[in-house]
C-alpha cells in the first residue's frame, strides 16, 4: 500500500467541505438569470439540431454549451443537469488552483483554493463559459508546469487549448 500523504489529503478535504456545505441550496434554487437561461436554451437547441452562432444567437465560444448539451443528452434536459456541469467546471478550477499553489506549501494551496471558492460561490453553479475556460486553463497550466512526463504536459497543453474553445478571451493566456 502506498504511503498516504495526510497533509495533501487534509489540504484537499478542507476546501471540499466548503464546497459541499452550500451545495444543496445552490442546486435547488430556481433559474432566474438571463445567462443561465441562455445556456439552457442554446444547449437544448443543440439537441434539436440548432447550432450556436448559426441558428441561435450566442455571445460566447461554443464549447460550454456543447458540453452542457452533451450532459443533457445523457442525463436529460434540466436546470440541475446544467448546474452539475457548472459544479464540474468549478471543481476543475479549484483542483487547478490547488495544484498550482501547492508549490508554496499545502496550507497555501488550501487557502488559495478556499479563496477561489469564496469568489466563485456567490455566482452559483451556472455553467458560465468563463468559469469553464479558467478551470481548463488552471488545470492545464498545472499539468504543464508539473512536467512529470511528456504525456502529462501534453494533456495540460490540450486543456489549455480547450480553454479557448470555451472562452476565446483566454487565447493570449493559453498561448503563454
Amino acid at each position: 500500500m502506498k504511503n498516504i500523504q495526510w497533509g495533501e489529503v487534509v489540504s484537499l478535504l478542507v476546501p471540499l467541505v466548503a464546497v459541499l456545505f452550500p451545495l444543496a441550496r445552490m442546486l435547488g434554487t430556481a433559474a432566474t438569470s438571463m445567462e443561465e437561461g441562455n445556456v439552457l436554451v442554446v444547449a437544448s437547441g443543440i439537441l434539436d439540431g440548432r447550432l450556436p452562432h448559426a441558428d441561435v444567437s450566442y455571445l460566447y465560444a461554443p464549447g460550454s454549451v456543447w458540453t452542457v448539451a452533451g450532459a443533457f443528452s445523457v442525463f436529460g434536459t434540466s436546470v440541475v443537469t446544467e448546474r452539475l456541469v457548472g459544479l464540474a467546471y468549478r471543481l476543475l478550477l479549484l483542483w487547478g488552483v490547488h495544484r498550482l499553489a501547492r508549490r508554496w506549501g499545502l496550507s497555501t494551496a488550501a487557502c488559495a483554493t478556499l479563496a477561489t471558492w469564496a469568489v466563485l460561490a456567490p455566482f452559483g453553479l451556472i455553467a458560465y463559459p468563463w468559469v469553464t475556460g479558467l478551470g481548463l486553463l488552471a488545470a492545464g497550466a498545472a499539468l504543464v508546469l508539473d512536467g512529470e512526463d511528456r504525456r502529462t504536459a501534453a494533456v495540460g497543453a490540450g486543456l489549455c487549448g480547450l480553454a479557448v474553445f470555451h472562452q476565446v478571451a483566454l487565447a493570449p493566456a493559453a498561448l503563454l
